[in-house]
């Protein structure tokens, strides 16, 4: 028996990564680029910019987070012709807490030393379910950034997939909180 808590997803547009509340750096997003994990054409591409090689990443700036809270950030990803992903909380509110995700053969390689926990798990079909928990040691806000991992250079076809960004208050990750520009995000109540 699977029973969840009460959790909000905090990221107010959880799949369309080419919403104005998404910030890209390098980037060009391509929506319903390939069949997601619900096997629904709504995944999107996340293409390196011809040329680019450093600060490539897509953000949600802005993000508030409490002292001595709890947090857990995850998306859905795929290789494509990159395979590495980081997922990153951006500044010192949350310590060092980042990991970076090998996604041919679904581990992690590198891992922030202020991670409360971080994982990958295998959802089939070339698709990892990467997660980040950390603890805020400030209260303010932060950035949530997802990254292309081992600075390749970009060609403006390249890149790798990604669908089902997810911010918690809480410290491990429930299953998947789909949001489409709800404010305050979405809330689902626990089972």
């Amino acid at each position: 028996l699977l029973v969840e808590p009460e959790r909000t997803n905090l990221i107010t547009y959880s799949e369309d990564f080419s919403d104005s509340s998404w910030s890209p750096i390098d980037i060009t997003i391509t929506n319903s680029a390939t069949a997601s994990p619900e096997g629904v054409n709504n995944a999107s591409k996340i293409i390196l910019d011809n040329g680019s090689s450093t600060s490539c990443d897509l953000r949600v700036p802005s993000t508030n987070v409490t002292l001595g809270t709890s947090y857990t950030f995850s998306v859905f990803a795929k290789a494509g012709e990159f395979d590495k992903i980081e997922l990153d909380f951006s500044n010192s509110r949350m310590g060092v807490s980042y990991v970076l995700a090998e996604l041919t053969n679904g581990t992690i390689t590198h891992r922030g030393v202020d991670n409360t926990a971080d994982s990958i798990e295998d959802y089939g079909n070339g698709w990892y379910r990467i997660t980040l928990t950390g603890t805020a040691i400030a209260t303010g806000t932060t950035a949530l950034i997802f990254r292309l991992g081992a600075n390749p250079t970009g060609d403006g076809t390249s890149g790798f997939y990604i669908f089902g960004a997810d911010f918690q208050e809480g410290s491990y990750p429930t299953s998947y909180i789909p949001t489409n520009g709800e404010a305050g995000g979405v809330t689902r109540n626990q089972d």
